[in-house]
Formats: C-alpha cells, structure tokens, sequence
C-alpha cells in the first residue's frame, strides 16, 4: 500500500532476465493506481509441456530469442509440493539440468520420480542466462 502522492520508481542495473534500461519513472499515486514498465526480455518460454506417464516426468518446451546478446548457460526442470517454484524456494524437493542446449526450440527434460510420492507435484521450467542473476521461468503448472 502506499500514500498518494508523487513517487520515482528506479530500475536497479542489470535486475532481471531482460535489457538492462537504466531508468527512472515518475508514478503519481492516487487512488487505485496501476503503473505498466515495459522490459524487453533475452527470452520467452513457449509451448510448455508436462506429462506424467508411470514414474517419469517429462517437461518440453520451446525457448524463443527475443533479444541477441546473451546464452543460456542451462535449463532446468524444478519441482515442488506447492505452487512456489522457483529456482530459490526452500521447499523446492528436485531439479534437473540440460546444460548449453544444443536445440533451444526443442527442450525436453526428464525427471524420475520413484521417490517423490507427495500427493501433489507442481513443476515449471526455469532458463538461466549467462551474466544475468534472475532466472526466466515458464508458469507453474500442476503436475499431480
């Protein structure tokens, strides 16, 4: 919540997976007030899928360049038993790899789940750019 009045939202440099923009934005609060910034990410994650068949996961998916300038150093398959997962949550129970994707329009990656009996599962797909700290994630989907 905050008060109305004039505000100066500041971009940290280089804060997230998209073209580091260096700026300052003048937001006036007042009321119900809705701000857009609009980024221009390295990546978009597309046409993800996942698929339980016996004890393996199979998640897939289509990473798209937008931008030229950065690699993706690995792409990673994250599970949970709840629906935060990210590459930083605690409760994060497994994850997997593909390290420099030769293919990044044909991403598959497999999971054995002989040990994670949880009743529920959530799972989403995470890109990691080189030289960028925050990861690009596709959403969050129930899995079991």
């Amino acid at each position: 919540m905050l008060f109305n009045g004039e505000y100066k939202m500041v971009h940290r440099d280089n804060n997230g997976p998209w073209v580091n923009k260096r700026d300052t934005v003048i937001v006036n609060v007042k009321g119900f007030t809705e701000c857009q910034y609009e980024v221009t990410p390295y990546y978009l994650v597309k046409n993800e899928s996942f698929l339980i068949s016996g004890n393996k996961l199979t998640a897939t998916c289509k990473i798209e360049e937008i931008t030229s300038g950065k690699n993706i150093s690995n792409v990673y398959l994250f599970i949970n038993r709840t629906a935060f997962v990210d590459e930083s949550s605690t409760g994060n129970i497994a994850k997997i790899a593909v390290s420099k994707p030769s293919d990044p329009e044909n991403i598959k990656l497999e999971m054995d789940l002989t040990d994670h009996t949880e009743k529920n599962l959530y799972a989403r797909i995470g890109v990691q750019i080189n030289g960028v700290n925050d990861y690009l994630f596709s959403t969050v989907e129930k899995v079991k």
